[in-house]
């Protein structure tokens, strides 16, 4: 065995390790991921940026209109649902309250102004939500959640569905990394789609707390000035890549480690 064969060995084993940690590690409360015993472990004076920084429920009644907010559940900053006509509709979620996109004859996106926090810089970061999409809705480009736009300035986080197949992206001051499931999740079931960044293992996407895709390689620091938006990557006309399905439970954590 060559010196490069047990590089590469030890390489497959401590992927399959982090693997079944990763996997072990995604179990939702509340609809944000909540890490296992002793992951993540922040010191007291970082505890404040680090964690469950961004969650977002859509309990409640009432119309969902152009101007609603709704208050980041984990901490400061809310974001303002943007509409250019008619209203969102709250449904069925899994569980309590989702949101159905896009409004009829329009275009629709949630948007918060940036935050520090929310931006992981080089940290160890991950971000999802649960989505419920049918065959007939799936689109070329669907834009579930992000912050910063492709050639954004800091960088980009970001969970798409293009096609029926859930993709992440993260581009850093390094490199840009896409990873990308090779199967759908547009069978009008709910699926829970998670990107986890980390310093040491490069990108990865979960699906159902599964590992579907990855690649092991740094993508940088990550901080730019966007906004965090979940559903579209702008408001029309033109290419905004609108979400068409249910939304529910988008949450951000960061680490504080990277």
């Amino acid at each position: 065995m060559t010196p490069m064969d047990s590089t590469r060995n030890a390489r497959r084993a401590r992927r399959a390790a982090v693997a079944v940690v990763s996997a072990a590690a995604l179990v939702l409360a509340g609809g944000f991921a909540v890490p296992s015993a002793g992951e993540d472990a922040a010191p007291r004076a970082a505890a404040a940026r680090t964690g469950v920084v961004f969650r977002l429920t859509f309990d409640g009644r009432g119309a969902v209109r152009d101007g609603t907010t709704f208050k980041n559940a984990a901490g400061k900053g809310k974001v303002r649902v943007r509409l250019d006509s008619g209203r969102f509709k709250r449904v069925r979620g899994k569980p309590g309250k989702a949101l159905r996109y896009p409004v009829a004859g329009g275009y629709g996106l949630l948007e918060g102004p940036d935050r520090k926090a929310w931006d992981p810089g080089r940290r160890d970061f991950r971000f999802g939500v649960r989505v419920k999409i049918a065959k007939s809705q799936a689109t070329a480009h669907m834009n579930a959640f992000q912050k910063g736009y492709h050639r954004q300035a800091g960088g980009q986080w970001k969970l798409q569905i293009d096609q029926g197949l859930p993709s992440c992206v993260v581009r850093g001051d390094i490199d840009r990394i896409l990873v990308r499931s090779a199967e759908p999740v547009t069978d009008g079931r709910w699926h829970r789609l998670v990107c986890w960044r980390t310093s040491e293992h490069g990108v990865r996407l979960f699906v159902d707390g599964a590992l579907v895709a990855d690649k092991d390689a740094p993508t940088g620091k990550v901080a730019n000035a966007a906004p965090i938006r979940i559903g579209a990557k702008k408001l029309g006309p033109g290419s905004v890549d609108q979400f068409h399905g249910r939304v529910d439970g988008p949450y951000l954590f960061v680490s504080s480690v990277g």
